[in-house]
């Protein structure tokens, strides 16, 4: 239990959380264990790099902080463990819109389709979920315009979708009225 913490101290989180996840396995009864087991969490966090880099140990640490969490649902650490929890999933989620932006601003909007796809599916009630959703609708049109003729129609009809999708899941959403305009152009453009 203290030699875990002592490699805590000493900034020496990965073999922190290596001896704390192990202090858990071998003394699961221990009154410490739970301690350890949101420390093992916290070694993760601490290693957590910044939004644009590789989310690896973010994603080790919120694994971590939902096994304490249904391990110890009343343990002394679990309003920190759900707010660790919240924060490291906005990092994910606002890194997976700008990876989704990067391409959209690129025009890469087929690869721009999947990424926003993709934050859609995976953050679905997030604070990013609805301009994913948004920009998902656009990247299809703006697809749709740089396709070939035969192409365009079927890439149409998938913005026509996701402008539905929008509309339907976010009736009073900020971008309702552009996309409103943008279905009534597409629409002219099928006729």
């Amino acid at each position: 239990f203290f030699y875990s913490f002592c490699f805590y101290a000493q900034d020496e989180y990965q073999q922190a959380a290596y001896n704390f996840k192990n202090f858990v396995s071998y003394f699961p009864n221990s009154d410490r264990a739970d301690t350890c087991q949101y420390m093992h969490a916290k070694s993760f966090e601490v290693i957590s790099p910044k939004m644009t880099l590789d989310q690896e140990y973010t994603e080790k640490a919120i694994q971590a902080y939902n096994l304490y969490l249904k391990k110890y649902p009343n343990g002394a650490s679990r309003q920190q463990a759900i707010e660790s929890i919240d924060a490291l999933q906005l990092k994910l989620e606002k890194k997976s819109i700008k990876s989704a932006m990067l391409y959209y601003n690129t025009g890469n909007y087929k690869s721009a389709v999947i990424a926003f796809q993709y934050v859609v599916e995976t953050f679905p009630n997030s604070s990013v979920s609805e301009e994913a959703f948004y920009y998902k609708a656009i990247s299809w049109k703006e697809y749709a315009d740089k396709s070939v003729i035969n192409s365009q129609d079927e890439r149409y009809q998938k913005a026509l979708e996701a402008i539905t999708q929008y509309q339907k899941d976010f009736p009073d959403g900020k971008y309702r009225e552009e996309l409103a305009s943008i279905e009534n152009r597409i629409k002219e453009k099928l006729q």
